[in-house]
């Protein structure tokens, strides 16, 4: 066994050619916050130097970001290296580039061989490298010569510290355990290539707080998004009809198959996941519950979504309900349901709206058989460029950095202007920071189709960040128990379906805000709350989380787009009381404006991150610090909650 007493001596240089062994130093730099340095040489070993041979274009990215970053956190690479690496940059010479590169790798050794290498020999990580398996060829000879020339392979003192006892506690690592690969041993004797497995270097230790590990996903990422072709877009039809039990009333459900006259009897599986279907779709098609009624209600039609995990994932539905006689003064339920694999809103809408006005009997399983073939109409709105908005100047107190180059929003297949028309700007801006920030959000409304176009919304508002906790936009009155759930909701209730009585009861570390789509209100309940900080009466007795300067500004372009004739009313000359308002609800400026408040939110947030690993496998590291302090003091809280998210 290896340890602190024991350990032989590697040279630094020969250290940073084993890969794994050089992270596990890397990792003894970040718990001192010394690791940009080498950081650099790492970046150039293992990945800039592959890159060059086999990707030029991503070569040169990497290599302005890097030399970006060396030029603000780097103190080892020279004056002269770093204007030889900003020329190769600009004349696209690799041969320079990489000369440039090696000579600042040179300056980075010297600084480490004077300092931090010493410390990181005295350490546990050091011992730990050494018995690492993927490590081992460190203590491997190069030659028969190397145990005459090199002395003893005990290190007997060292320059700072005698043992790793006369560290200072804040510089010692605190070492947690070490996780062997798995098949370690068989890479090992096969002789390929050593894996990195950087989760179970990061494992070995524990990173300063302010260091967060990010792990790319072990499952392929599959966004949602909306058929392109002329395909049909509908899964699966459900007619379903109030009927009465011993226990009450309740639904009885029929599949509508596909093929009017199948050959063979459905098999066991295909049985099963009708039943599954049936079981997740089925508190949706009355969602208040009222499946029997004193009056006949007005025919509805509604969208709903169902996000679950499992083989059948997200499912977009469009339910149609009526109320038929049943006994002199009763009513009862029945109608129909589609759903559908794809992120349809208005086209399902279109084609059961088209089919319950057009046909004679609209829930026959022989009339609503063909739906099965009816393919999406065009999607609401077209993709968005976002080209125009990119370029707009940014703020000056940021003239240092980066604008993040965010992927234009997907196309949607609703409207925007649902939500805009329940909530004001500074609402709707209010609302969807709340999301950012992983805030419980209830919406409340009349309408069901208000609530699941603006649930959509507020997702939508959100891109390329993604809600990831429980997500209902239409919550039956079945499933209200999820309101009470640990982890943030963002739910919509009919207003029939519950009371005050039925809200959480938030702790005072979490926040959930009640949205009132009828009446265009927010209230926060509990003790956290965020404020606008130049708007309403300031509550400075529960210390708010106050709105940053971006959300101001999009408020601003808002408010000029929707209400321009209330603008500037001060001013010696105010404008026109009559300014024209658009003709139809500009979805794509929209979408633009809140697309360039999000890269606002995360400007130049590269500064603080360093892509570690290899050219194969690599984390990010994001330094929750020296993102902070770009930003302005009152905006610290928002920030800092909004990069603890999961979005």
């Amino acid at each position: 066994l290896i340890s602190e007493q024991n350990a032989a001596f590697v040279p630094l240089e020969r250290f940073l050619l084993n890969p794994r062994a050089a992270h596990y130093f890397l990792l003894f730099l970040m718990q001192q916050r010394q690791h940009f340095e080498l950081y650099f040489w790492l970046h150039v070993e293992y990945v800039l130097k592959k890159y060059a041979t086999t990707d030029k274009a991503l070569f040169w990215t990497l290599t302005f970001d890097l030399i970006k970053k060396a030029e603000a956190d780097s103190a080892a690479i020279q004056a002269s290296t770093k204007a030889g690496l900003k020329q190769a940059m600009k004349t696209q010479s690799l041969e320079d580039a990489l000369s440039m590169f090696a000579v600042a790798q040179q300056e980075i050794c010297l600084v480490l061989n004077a300092s931090w290498y010493e410390r990181f020999v005295k350490s546990p990580l050091y011992s730990l490298a050494l018995s690492d398996r993927g490590a081992k060829t460190l203590l491997d000879s190069d030659s028969e010569d190397d145990d005459e020339d090199d002395g003893p392979s005990l290190r007997d003192s060292f320059s700072e510290y005698d043992s790793i006892a006369d560290i200072p506690t804040g510089e010692r690592p605190l070492l947690v355990h070490h996780v062997e690969s798995e098949d370690s041993d068989s890479d090992l004797d096969d002789g390929k290539p050593m894996k990195l497995n950087l989760e179970s270097i990061i494992r070995s230790t524990t990173l300063p707080e302010g260091l967060q590990v990010h792990y790319r996903p072990n499952y392929p990422i599959q966004p949602m998004v909306l058929r392109e072709d002329e395909c049909p877009v509908i899964d699966a039809i459900v007619l379903f009809k109030t009927i009465f039990t011993e226990s009450g009333p309740r639904l009885e459900l029929s599949y509508v198959r596909k093929d009017q006259a199948p050959r063979e009897s459905p098999s066991a599986e295909t049985q099963r996941k009708i039943s599954e279907l049936a079981k997740r779709i089925q508190p949706y098609f009355v969602p208040h519950g009222r499946f029997v009624s004193s009056q006949k209600d007005p025919d509805a039609l509604f969208p709903f979504v169902v996000i679950q995990n499992g083989e059948l994932g997200t499912l977009y539905g469009m339910c149609y309900t009526s109320y038929i006689e049943f006994t002199e003064g009763e009513f009862i339920a029945q109608g129909m349901g589609v759903v559908s694999p794809y992120p349809l809103v208005d086209g399902l809408r279109a084609i059961v709206s088209h089919h319950v006005l057009n046909a004679v009997d609209p829930l026959s399983p022989d009339v609503v058989r063909p739906l099965y073939n009816v393919p999406a109409p065009s999607p609401t709105s077209a993709p968005l460029n976002t080209s125009s908005s990119s370029k707009q100047k940014v703020p000056s107190r940021r003239n240092s950095g980066t604008l993040l180059d965010l992927p234009p929003p997907p196309r949607i297949d609703f409207s925007l202007s649902i939500l805009f028309a329940n909530l004001s700007t500074a609402v709707v801006l209010e609302v969807v920071a709340n999301a950012l920030l992983e805030h419980s959000i209830i919406l409340l409304s009349s309408s069901m189709t208000a609530l699941t176009v603006s649930a959509e919304a507020i997702r939508c508002l959100l891109n390329p960040f993604s809600w990831c906790h429980i997500y209902i936009p239409l919550l039956p009155k079945a499933l209200l128990s999820y309101l009470h759930c640990p982890t943030p909701i963002l739910v919509g209730i009919h207003q029939s379906c519950a009371t005050r009585d039925d809200l959480p009861i938030p702790s005072p570390s979490t926040c959930a805000v009640i949205v009132d789509l009828d009446r265009g209100t927010i209230e926060y309940l509990g003790s956290r709350k965020l404020q606008w900080p130049t708007m309403g009466l300031q509550d400075d007795a529960t210390t708010p989380i106050a709105l940053v300067q971006s959300f101001e500004s999009a408020k601003a372009k808002l408010d000029e787009l929707f209400h321009p004739s209330c603008i500037n009313l001060d001013d010696l000359a105010p404008p026109s009381r009559i300014s024209p308002l658009p003709s139809s609800f500009p979805e794509a400026t929209v979408r633009s404006i809140f697309h360039r408040l999000i890269s606002d939110l995360l400007y130049d947030h590269s500064a603080a991150c360093l892509v570690v690993g290899d050219a194969e496998e690599s984390v990010i590291i994001f330094d929750e610090l020296k993102f902070t302090c770009q930003r302005p003091p009152h905006e610290g809280p928002f920030i800092e909650c909004l990069i603890r998210t999961q979005c």
